[in-house]
């Protein structure tokens, strides 16, 4: 499972229904979930907003049989709180719409941004603020609910194939281009060509050591430099687990931002063998890799509903709610430790009946 959100948000209502469910509201495969299509368009035309709402969908691998329809209001209850924390259902409005016509499920969701009881503008999403919550929460579903996890190391890759730049009539990768890397004036076709010259240098020299002139990032980074490439270790958050990725900085004026470079072999831990039995098919997922990202992501997500469920009191007027956890694991800790207390409740009460009844 993962969750996208979409860059659309200016314009009318109508557009992102008619996306959802069709012009004449019987898109096939097409359902509602929650909310209502009606009422959701009407507020998004009533804000005068620049970004009239906020769209994107929480897309699974599986099956739509593999999820129950308890799971899949049990995950929107989760994301809401996740997206929205703090905020009560009164003071905002979400159409959730169920997609199968793909052959797998889709959960759309389409948020109007304003709060409801001010008026207020609501921003539920903002990339530089929101992306490690909503990340820890697509690491927590995945885990409860056992489902593909798109970060698996079964699933990585060396190099990031959304980089590569497409031609718009074959639909196949562009032919290889000779010239030096500090020449090329597209950003795309910059992290491209890095991405194809390495990955053919790496696949080149096969199982050859001898050959093998990319063994380890510091490999890699040695090389980009030797290319007259300017490479920058950038830090993230201290709650990412990979904590350092790396950039280049702008070989040509036409290119006005850093180049990220993404992709298992710009990675700290890049290690060519391992990383070549980490890719072959049907591996097993490390376990402790995965427990530890679960515990890391838990931590992320509770720290991050605090924060945001601040911002949202402070923003609209209210009461910051108590922490909360969406983690089955801690859920069930939490139950057993309620059950414990009202036994020990009813046991004092007990005792303090007889206390009583022995005075008189």
């Amino acid at each position: 499972m993962i969750v996208k959100f979409f860059r659309r948000g200016k314009g009318g209502g109508a557009s992102p229904i008619n996306y959802l469910l069709g012009e004449d509201m019987k898109r096939e495969g097409a359902r509602v979930l929650s909310g209502n299509p009606f009422l959701t368009k009407e507020l998004i035309d009533s804000t005068n907003y620049k970004r009239r709402y906020t769209s994107g969908v929480i897309s699974f691998e599986e099956e739509p049989s593999y999820i129950t329809e308890k799971q899949k209001h049990d995950i929107i209850d989760k994301f809401e709180k996740t997206l929205l924390a703090g905020l009560d259902h009164q003071q905002y409005n979400i159409l959730w719409v169920e997609h199968t016509d793909k052959g797998r499920l889709e959960l759309n969701f389409l948020i109007p941004n304003m709060e409801l009881i001010s008026g207020k503008r609501l921003q539920p999403y903002y990339y530089v603020a929101d992306e490690y919550r909503v990340n820890a929460f697509q690491n927590i579903i995945n885990h409860d609910y056992k489902l593909t996890n798109p970060h698996a190391l079964a699933k990585r890759r060396l190099h990031d194939l959304y980089t590569t730049s497409f031609d718009a009539v074959n639909k196949a990768p562009s032919p290889f281009n000779p010239k030096p890397l500090t020449k090329i004036d597209n950003k795309k076709e910059l992290g491209d060509e890095i991405n194809k010259r390495l990955r053919k240098m790496i696949d080149d020299a096969g199982d050859n050591k001898a050959m093998q002139i990319i063994r380890r990032r510091a490999d890699v980074i040695e090389w980009l430099e030797e290319q007259g490439l300017t490479v920058i270790r950038n830090k993230t958050r201290k709650k990412e687990i990979r904590d350092e990725f790396l950039s280049i900085s702008s070989p040509h004026p036409d290119i006005k931002m850093n180049v990220r470079l993404k992709g298992a072999m710009y990675e700290k831990s890049f290690e060519i063998n391992k990383y070549k039995l980490d890719l072959q098919p049907h591996r097993e997922d490390d376990i402790s890799e995965d427990e530890m990202l679960y515990s890391q992501s838990v931590s992320t997500w509770n720290e991050g509903f605090e924060q945001k469920s601040a911002y949202h009191a402070k923003r609209f007027n209210t009461l910051a709610p108590a922490p909360i956890t969406i983690t089955r694991e801690l859920q069930k800790e939490l139950e057993q430790y309620e059950n414990t207390a009202q036994v020990v409740d009813n046991e004092i009460s007990q005792t303090a009946k007889e206390v009583r009844r022995f005075r008189l």
